[in-house]
């Protein structure tokens, strides 16, 4: 096969799909089973959500597994695989929010730079559900660990952070930290809403002739992967990297009831209730829509 799905000024035909996923425990059931030997073959690479949209932008990769936020942006060009996403529907467990003073009266709060969605979603919670509007700043997901929670300092002294939000594998083995309490960041957004709420959706770009040179099976190949992957869900957990501190059971407990990959009608109104929430508190901007492969959703714009 050859078409054309790098950038717009890479006119070279290529013989592969450069694939972009993330090697967190709740993503490998949407990787494990897409086969790289297939028509076309796949390249495949592992970054953090937020390096997988940078490269799907910048056209190093064709489809990538990204956080939802980054596929509304205007400035691009993406689909959405439909059907698949990575979601929860009350606890996400992988989503943790530390906190050392009450949270409506919590002042700075350090952001795990990992994913975008959920630094956006902890945002909104401070705004819509605890009332409060602290000062947000990234910080790398080792110091995080290693520093802000356990730093000895009370709230509120200068330089120390009464918040600090920790995402994926690292969420799942942090453990507890004295001094802190913890909320699960997707129950509280199931809590406040009543609906699940989708982090990351495989998304390709649209190469400069449209839809049509994409591979005709792109998205029903990625979806029959998905529900393999969820029937090898003891095959994962048996073989690969565990996080740490989890036993087999809890990472299989973690895959087969907490994380959810649907993509249906619930997760788009979940969806929608969210970008409509992050746009009106002025965190997402306006403008941009979520777009499907071979379809489009009127109601995400």
């Amino acid at each position: 096969m050859e078409r054309e799905l790098s950038n717009d000024h890479d006119r070279r035909p290529k013989t592969r799909l450069r694939v972009g996923a993330i090697d967190y425990l709740n993503a490998r059931p949407l990787v494990v089973s897409l086969d790289p030997d297939g028509d076309p073959p796949l390249e495949i690479e592992n970054h953090r959500p937020s390096v997988l949209a940078e490269r799907l932008a910048r056209g190093e990769l064709d489809v990538a597994l990204v956080p939802v936020v980054t596929c509304v942006d205007p400035a691009h060009d993406w689909r959405v695989l439909p059907g698949i996403s990575i979601s929860s529907w009350g606890p996400v467990r992988s989503i943790r929010l530390y906190h050392r003073a009450p949270l409506e009266s919590v002042r700075r709060v350090a952001l795990d730079t990992s994913s975008r969605t959920s630094v956006i979603l902890t945002r909104l919670l401070f705004a819509k559900r605890w009332g409060a509007r602290p000062g947000f700043e990234p910080v790398d997901p080792a110091t995080l660990r290693t520093k802000v929670l356990r730093d000895a300092r009370e709230p509120g002294d200068a330089g120390a952070f009464d918040a600090a939000l920790v995402i994926g594998d690292d969420a799942l083995s942090c453990g507890r930290f004295p001094g802190w309490d913890e909320v699960d960041v997707g129950l509280e957004w199931t809590s406040f809403t009543g609906l699940p709420f989708v982090y990351a959706v495989w998304a390709c770009r649209v190469p400069p002739g449209g839809e049509d040179e994409l591979p005709p099976d792109l998205a029903e190949r990625f979806l029959a992967a998905r529900w393999r992957g969820f029937a090898r869900i003891d095959e994962i957990v048996a073989r690969g990297r565990r996080p740490d501190g989890l036993s087999e059971a809890e990472c299989r407990d973690y895959l087969a009831r907490t994380i959810r990959y649907d993509l249906g009608p619930a997760e788009i109104e979940g969806l929608e209730t969210f970008l409509s929430l992050a746009r009106g508190e002025g965190i997402l901007p306006r403008g941009g829509s979520l777009r499907f492969l071979g379809a489009r959703f009127a109601g995400i714009a």
